[in-house]
């Protein structure tokens, strides 16, 4: 819990002194909206030049939909081993089997968070 004064002065900080109706709470809800209907449904999903596309981790149905409706054909995962563990290992684990039996391309090239 942040005292009053603090969060008085973030809403300040975050709005700017003209908007006496914004506060941190409604700035933030705000940002979260933007990026949800950002990542259309999808965690980060974004294009890269080409037929690129980047995203944070896809459920079953995600990677089903993805193939269907952009043409992917390939998964690089490049999220390093020591990941398994904060994100559980439902999809993460069966990941390759996943992709193969939807007839894509699977490959894992682990970058530590670190680069």
């Amino acid at each position: 819990q942040f005292p009053p004064e603090m969060l008085a002065l973030l809403d300040k900080a975050v709005c700017g002194p003209d908007e006496p109706e914004c506060n941190l709470r409604s700035f933030v809800e705000e940002y979260v909206k933007k990026k949800v209907l950002l990542a259309d449904g999808r965690p980060g999903m974004v294009q890269l030049p080409g037929d690129v596309w980047t995203s944070g981790q896809l459920s079953e149905a995600e990677y089903k939909a993805v193939k269907e409706e952009l043409g992917i054909v390939c998964v690089l995962n490049m999220r390093p081993f020591t990941e398994a563990g904060e994100f559980g290992l439902g999809v993460l684990a069966r990941e390759p089997e996943v992709i193969k039996e939807l007839g894509m391309e699977y490959h894992s090239l682990p970058v530590p968070k670190n680069g």
